[in-house]
């Protein structure tokens, strides 16, 4: 069976209203390489900063997680 996953990390958003955060990329990097090393049949995408915003929104995130591959 095939784990699909999505580890998200935004330091600064295109929403100007929204702070810019110091450690989102840093943690959802860390916890990307943590799940990518130790659970089985996970297919996991690291999306980080710039990658989100490329994404726009939820239905971005669906579509990746849709061609997300290991390590990616």
């Amino acid at each position: 069976m095939v784990i699909k996953a999505i580890f998200v990390g935004i330091n600064k958003h295109l929403d100007t209203t929204i702070p810019e955060l110091s450690g989102a990329h840093r943690d959802a990097t860390a916890l990307w390489a943590l799940f990518t090393d130790t659970v089985d049949g996970l297919s996991a995408r690291l999306l980080v900063d710039e990658a989100c915003h490329a994404c726009r929104g939820v239905a971005g995130y669906a579509r990746h997680l849709g061609r997300c591959r290991r390590g990616r």
